[in-house]
């Protein structure tokens, strides 16, 4: 996966940018075909506001949240991710399944008796 992580209307400190990444490539786990990665934090007046976007196979996951301070905005962006790549993973899965399940149900109908 590759992350490029953009820093708006402030200045990104090497321990923001480590924490940052350190939360977004754990999220690999969740689901293994992430191919691009792209957080962008800005500040506006007194709140950070970071959007997350992830590319997978055929389609585009887009996460915000905004927060008091940096940590909390990444670490809430983050946990609204995990659960579409769950969702996206879950989604994958049920489609596989049904396909599977229909041409098993048709096979077993045909067999003679």
């Amino acid at each position: 996966m590759e992350l490029k992580i953009t820093a708006r209307n402030f200045e990104l400190l090497d321990s923001m940018k480590d924490y940052a990444e350190k939360r977004i490539l754990h999220m690999e786990r969740y689901f293994d075909k992430i191919l691009d990665a792209n957080l962008i934090l800005s500040k506006e007046r007194n709140f950070y506001l970071a959007e997350l976007t992830f590319k997978v196979s055929r389609s585009q996951l887009l996460a915000k949240a905004k927060a008091g301070d940096v940590n909390t905005a990444i670490d809430d962006v983050s946990h609204k991710m995990e659960r579409q790549l769950k969702e996206h993973k879950e989604r994958l899965k049920e489609r596989r399944g049904s396909k599977f399940a229909s041409s098993r149900s048709d096979e077993i109908g045909d067999l003679p008796m």
